[in-house]
């Protein structure tokens, strides 16, 4: 039996690019608040201004937040290879067991993370580049199977990337057209995304319980959105 663990201080690396993607995204949603505002047909107050900073010191918080939980389910990463099984264990989240016969590939990313898909690509288990005794491990998995050398940022992932951002952004701008054909093609793309999204973090073992609670929060833009949509055709 082998078992390996995280670096200590390996969180680091994780860390910044964790802090990059994010700001990313907050920029994303802050520009798009911005657009909505310079583009309203009513005139804006200066309600507006403080909703900004408002929002800006909920999602600080929020990432600081976010950074302390990943920094702590990094630091309980475990990845157990028996004579029969790789078992991935992590806190607060499901236990991962892939038997070694069910093991269809073991993938490594010029970045030093490897991915052990078994059965369900959805139940994969991943391992970070910052592990310890790289070269055992890579020797271990070797022996169940070769170690494939790919990408994440596949043409196939940047295709997918872009038809989510084309779904969520076509679909917000269409939410707010006069068109209610327009709208409610655009309110059951969303809602049908909302759904999708929460069956694949409930089905999934790599999101911890928390995130799971979370996802249930769904539920809430997704009757507004419906709302919307019959409010939008009740009307004469």
């Amino acid at each position: 039996m082998h078992q390996f663990i995280t670096k200590k201080d390996g969180f680091r690396e994780v860390r910044n690019k964790l802090i990059v993607a994010m700001i990313s995204v907050y920029v994303f949603l802050i520009l798009i608040g911005l657009y909505l505002v310079a583009t309203s047909k009513e005139e804006a107050d200066n309600s507006w201004v403080f909703s900004m900073i408002l929002l800006t010191l909920v999602l600080g918080f929020t990432t600081y937040r976010n950074i302390k939980k990943q920094n702590r389910m990094f630091e309980s990463f475990r990845l157990t290879i028996t004579e029969d099984a790789l078992i991935r264990e992590q806190f607060n989240t499901p236990t991962i067991t892939i038997p070694k016969d069910s093991v269809r590939e073991i993938t490594r990313t010029p970045s030093g993370i490897y991915r052990i898909i078994g059965n369900s690509k959805l139940n994969a288990i991943g391992i970070p580049a910052q592990i310890e005794n790289r070269d055992e491990l890579d020797h271990a998995l070797s022996r169940i199977r070769p170690v494939i050398t790919k990408s994440n940022w596949t043409p196939l992932v940047f295709l997918q990337l872009a038809a989510i951002l084309s779904l969520l952004i076509g679909g917000c701008l269409g939410l707010l057209s006069e068109d209610r054909t327009i709208m409610t093609i655009s309110g059951i793309a969303i809602c049908s995304f909302l759904v999708y999204g929460f069956i694949l973090i409930q089905r999934s073992q790599n999101f911890d319980r928390r995130m799971k609670r979370l996802s249930y929060l769904t539920i809430f833009p997704l009757l507004a959105i419906m709302a919307m949509v019959i409010l939008q055709w009740w009307e004469v």
